[in-house]
């Protein structure tokens, strides 16, 4: 069994508690239109291709004059040829790591761990290959490692329950909570995500909520009474609100797609959201990801 990576990020501080390593695992099963990671979104390795590498070096390679360009995009990694480029111009997004090979390579980073650290698996979706995670969530166990999972729980609850009892803390994001606004403009399922959130609370599992905030989406009026209405069910949850930004862009060009638009946020509804969940019992905090 193996899991599809895309990236291992090191001395995260924004992902958990302490410093962390963060694992970011391929394939999700909503389309966010503010995707931060659009490479995450497809299941399965995918080529990407640099056009500002291709542009700089095309030419100075006896690969060149077979190298198909941009027309990568339009194979799939299963194809039996496989095409790469000495200048990095061309290559795969998604890696596949063996259990043990993963874990020991995720324990060389202990040291900078201490004692309040640990590793946040990220993605995409990390409950998508929730059966391969859970063969390294039960070995980093063994060590004593303190384990966080950022999703947004869009998945079969059977997902959830393979997982969570070794996961020390989740992060849940909160999005769109309307059902037919959530399937239309995520993909998503919000009966699904609730239910979801219902079995967590259930088991008393540690939990901090994160808006992605955006006037257009998530701070909509109708979308806000949404999120007071569930928020305040959950009120011993803390809960993180911040602003989309645009960091991506570049990857969405190595994937042949055009970078979604700017995303603007009214930062005075994020502070009265926050200002009304500590106001009613909760505790939210405006924070920079």
């Amino acid at each position: 069994m193996s899991l599809i990576i895309t990236n291992i990020q090191r001395m995260c501080m924004q992902d958990g508690p302490g410093i962390r390593t963060t694992v970011f695992l391929k394939g999700c099963t909503l389309h966010c239109p503010w995707c931060a990671n659009p490479e995450n979104i497809r299941c399965g390795r995918q080529y990407y291709f640099k056009e500002d590498i291709c542009s700089a070096n095309r030419g100075k390679s006896v690969f060149c004059a077979a190298c198909p360009g941009e027309t990568i995009l339009k194979y799939s990694y299963a194809d039996k040829t496989k095409f790469s480029c000495p200048f990095g111009a061309i290559g795969v997004y998604g890696k596949s790591y063996k259990t043990q090979e993963l874990v020991n390579l995720l324990l060389r980073d202990k040291a900078y761990w201490k004692e309040t650290g640990g590793i946040t698996f990220s993605g995409g979706e990390p409950l998508l290959q929730a059966q391969e995670l859970k063969r390294v969530l039960m070995l980093l166990k063994e060590s004593n490692i303190h384990i966080v999972l950022e999703t947004a729980l869009h998945v079969p609850i059977d997902a959830v329950k393979t997982v969570s009892e070794y996961v020390d803390l989740l992060f849940v994001d909160l999005k769109i909570l309307d059902e037919q606004e959530c399937k239309k403009i995520l993909g998503g399922q919000a009966d699904l995500f609730k239910n979801n959130v219902r079995h967590l609370a259930a088991t008393e599992k540690k939990v901090i909520f994160r808006i992605p905030c955006s006037n257009e989406f998530t701070l909509k009026d109708s979308n806000s009474k949404l999120l007071k209405e569930f928020i305040h069910q959950y009120n011993c949850y803390p809960v993180e609100i911040f602003s989309l930004h645009n960091f991506a862009n570049s990857k969405y060009r190595t994937l042949g797609l055009y970078p979604p638009s700017e995303f603007p946020v009214d930062l005075c509804k994020m502070e009265r959201l926050a200002t009304w969940i500590n106001e009613t019992g909760g505790k939210a905090s405006v924070i920079s990801i």
